[in-house]
């Protein structure tokens, strides 16, 4: 069966719609973000245009969740930003073809932190992990355009480390926080300013540490 001419001009414009959302959301320019986001949710509705696609819909529908969830995290609105984030991990256990899992996750973790709950933010920093680690395993070469690479990896350990600090895991943390140091060498070069941003935050722990270890 040939596949239908118009399905990838309308995935071409949902996925514009989502990279020129987030590009006015980094300029505060919110509700014309939120205009282009609910229009790429309405091309990746299951009664939508690409629903004889189902693939390519799974997938940019995950993106778009994400870029809500994202979004709303934005405003300051976490409970929405958790509603569209957990939507867009369920997409993406529907496909394999999802573009990011793992960014999800890291997404999830941000907002619960945000909102003090360190316990379920953990949880999905290691289940970010665990799902790059997957894929870097699966794949014969990973690439900086695969979303397994070290400098990804090297952010999702930091992520860990910091929810480990809130939680008091001195140990956990200080591996987490020395295990994204050495990624991001590995990923970006000892002088870059990302390694040079984790070292400092690696050593802000280690003083942290040491006033806590001396205060017990």
């Amino acid at each position: 069966m040939l596949a239908n001419p118009r399905i990838a001009p309308r995935a071409l414009l949902s996925r514009s719609y989502n990279t020129l959302a987030m590009q006015l959301v980094e300029r505060r320019e919110f509700d014309e973000a939120y205009e282009l986001l609910k229009k790429a949710e309405v091309l990746t509705d299951d009664q939508g245009c690409l629903e004889n696609d189902r693939a390519r819909r799974l997938r940019l529908s995950a993106v778009t969740f994400n870029n809500m969830g994202c979004f709303f995290k934005r405003r300051s609105k976490l409970h929405a930003a958790l509603q569209y984030l957990f939507r867009a991990l369920e997409v993406e256990l529907q496909t394999e073809s999802a573009e990011n899992p793992a960014a999800t996750h890291l997404n999830i973790c941000a907002t619960f932190s945000q909102m003090g709950r360190h316990e379920e933010a953990h949880e999905h920093a290691e289940k970010a992990i665990m799902q790059l680690q997957a894929e870097w395993d699966s794949s014969e070469c990973p690439t900086e355009q695969h979303p397994t690479n070290k400098s990804f990896l090297a952010m999702a350990y930091h992520n860990l480390a910091v929810e480990q600090e809130y939680l008091h895991y001195w140990e956990e943390a200080c591996r987490s926080y020395c295990h994204a140091h050495r990624l991001a060498q590995q990923a970006w070069g000892a002088s870059s300013p990302m390694t040079t941003a984790l070292h400092k935050s690696l050593m802000g722990f280690q003083r942290k540490k040491t006033v806590a270890e001396k205060k017990e």
